[in-house]
């Protein structure tokens, strides 16, 4: 009388620009006073560190352009998503027969429960247009039921 379904969405192949953590790794100019930046700035060049230790160009507030258009903001889109998982349980007929019940299952459902991506961040579901680069996740829901028949 149990029956488990899982439900998952993947893509494989391809890139997409992460224009949310681009505009995140700026260099602190006038522009973007009051900007938070990611934790990846961090990794920012130093003077004293070795070439091509980091992919992160140094923070100077007179260069306009450390953060435009790059490959460096260029990630793997490709995501495994589990979508949905549900177990269930049917009771034997022979006890539910005694209340004139033909059939009585019980669930529990669980919708949007994980993601496995490159970026965290940026949901690779979602749309890449600039406006949609600020939305959410879906939101992890637990549920369950009783699906009765008579």
């Amino acid at each position: 009388g149990i029956d488990f379904s899982i439900a998952f969405a993947y893509q494989l192949g391809g890139k997409v620009y992460d224009n949310t953590y681009a505009s995140l790794m700026h260099a602190g100019t006038a522009q973007t006073a009051g900007s938070n930046w990611h934790k990846d700035i961090l990794r920012a060049w130093k003077i004293g560190d070795e070439a091509g230790s980091t992919d992160v160009p140094r923070l100077y507030t007179s260069d306009t352009n450390t953060n435009s258009m790059s490959d460096r903001f260029l990630i793997s889109s490709n995501y495994l998503d589990i979508t949905n998982i549900t177990l269930g349980y049917t009771l034997p007929s022979s006890w539910t027969r005694k209340v004139h019940i033909s059939k009585l299952r019980l669930y529990m459902a669980a919708d949007n429960v994980a993601l496995f991506t490159k970026r965290q961040g940026l949901d690779p579901r979602q749309s890449y247009t600039a406006a949609g680069s600020y939305r959410y996740a879906p939101i992890r829901t637990i549920s369950g039921g009783i699906n009765l028949t008579f």
